[in-house]
């Protein structure tokens, strides 16, 4: 059985690190008599597997990084292509819409001009005058 310090030099991490793994449930420890942590090594190497030399590591991380990446970047143009169709489509629905924008406008204005003119052609309406007596008190 290995104490908090022990296993954390042999994984290669902080006391705390391992204490916090520990209250996470991610390493199961159990308590001595006296009230430290004793941790099982093979429980220690299973939460902390050891880890690979400098040049094994970088050419393992390499090789995952092409396998996994390759797949993603198929996908990625898949969808950027898709998006930009779609981009497309929507810069000539804008296009179709300020068209139809203009042409009601225009629409509109000749609309205007036309009851200006109607509305100048009629006659100017006579005003009445109110009677005062429509202002007298009743008694």
């Amino acid at each position: 059985m290995l104490s908090l310090r022990e296993a954390a030099e042999m994984a290669g991490v902080s006391k705390s690190s391992v204490f916090r793994a520990i209250k996470a449930g991610r390493l199961s420890a159990s308590r001595s008599a006296s009230g430290e942590f004793e941790i099982d090594p093979s429980e220690l190497l299973r939460a902390y597997p050891p880890r690979r030399t400098g040049l094994d590591q970088l050419r393992q991380q390499l090789e995952q990084k092409e396998t996994a990446d390759r797949p993603e970047w198929d996908n990625l143009q898949t969808r950027n292509a898709t998006l930009e169709a779609k981009v497309q489509g929507l810069e000539a629905l804008l296009a179709e819409v300020r068209a139809n924008r203009d042409t009601a406008q225009e629409h509109l204005r000749t609309t205007q001009d036309q009851l200006r003119q109607v509305l100048a052609a009629l006659p100017a309406p006579a005003q009445q005058r109110r009677s005062w007596r429509l202002w007298r008190r009743s008694a």
